[in-house]
């Protein structure tokens, strides 16, 4: 075992976010992965070891950090959540369990082991905002929160538990992010996955409620790179993180369901010839209406300078989608 190494723990890698950060990471010789999931083993590499398994087993948690100590630097990149606003509606209970119980055993864990990581990078969301007031420019990290479905609760509540912790920190509140390998089949989370998957099955998209709601959309490969930089130029970005914590991961630019809608069919229909429609359905109790992100700190911050367009990504996702259904 290369002590040399950096290890690399990485919760949900079998999830969205997860398995296009896994497919990244491997590519990068400096880095050990572990990643963890209740889902089978999708990902193979010499560098990568996989975890079966549910968070809050303590056996599990065993396997996982068996070796921690061996390594000079290790990360953690906690994934692992319900991630449905719709699904915490109708099942608290489940959020409760997998966004709270499993946070708590994990942190538990590293606590006892007396190893704790150079950083933990927590993945929050948007939905902490909830119902509060929308700035001009944005909701900030500095204000207050209003959450208004259980799954923004448990974020918030998570972010507390957190900030209470002896432990070196990074809160990512996610923005919407899209892009391949995104699941079409779940139709209770993301809107631009919800949506393609009805594009290209029935040439219709169905939105359930108004046409005005807004979202920042944030492309894959944005949160996936950010996350292997920050890990990889660590030292460079400790102090800043260490000062402020939260971070909004976004794009700052607020588009409509209205023009997100227009463009998905727009490229489509040059894709494939085909003609697609819009039918307007009742609105998901819990959804958000008005939402972006002021990303000001994250830029100053990380030195960020750009993120992908929104056509751009969603012509990528749209190639994948049709290339995953006509293989």
């Amino acid at each position: 075992m290369d002590n040399t190494k950096k290890l690399i723990i990485v919760t949900g890698s079998e999830g969205f976010i997860g398995k296009n950060l896994i497919l990244d990471l491997i590519k990068l010789h400096q880095f050990e992965i572990i990643g963890n999931d209740i889902n089978k083993q999708s990902i193979f590499s010499s560098n990568y070891k996989f975890v079966q398994g549910d968070l809050s087993d303590e056996k599990i948690l065993q396997n996982i950090f068996e070796n921690v100590s061996f390594y000079k630097d290790y990360f953690i990149i906690h994934l692992a959540a319900q991630t449905s606003a719709q699904i915490s509606m109708e099942n608290p209970k489940l959020d409760l369990e997998m966004n709270i119980n499993v946070l708590f055993k994990l942190l538990e864990h590293i606590e006892s082991i007396q190893r704790l990581p150079n950083l933990f990078i927590f993945s929050s969301s948007m939905a902490v905002y909830g119902s509060a007031a929308l700035p001009e420019g944005g909701f900030q990290e500095t204000q207050d929160l209003s959450p208004c479905s259980v799954y923004g609760y448990t974020k918030s509540f998570a972010e507390k538990l957190l900030a209470i912790k002896d432990i070196n920190y990074l809160n990512l509140r996610l923005f919407n992010i899209y892009g391949p390998m995104q699941n079409l089949e779940n139709k209770k989370q993301g809107m631009i996955s919800i949506y393609l998957e009805s594009l290209i099955n029935n040439n219709e998209i169905l939105i359930k409620g108004s046409l005005e709601r807004t979202r920042d959309h944030v492309y894959i490969k944005d949160l996936v790179y950010f996350l292997r930089d920050v890990i990889m130029e660590y030292k460079k970005y400790n102090e800043l993180i260490f000062k402020f914590r939260n971070f909004n991961f976004c794009s700052g630019i607020e588009t409509n369901v209205g023009q997100l809608t227009k463009l998905m069919i727009d490229l489509y229909y040059k894709k494939t010839g085909i003609n697609a429609k819009r039918t307007i359905l009742k609105p998901t109790p819990g959804d958000m209406n008005f939402s972006y992100g002021n990303n000001k700190s994250l830029l100053n911050a990380f030195g960020l300078r750009s993120f992908t367009p929104l056509e751009k990504g969603i012509s990528c996702m749209i190639d994948w989608a049709l290339e995953v259904k006509y293989e």
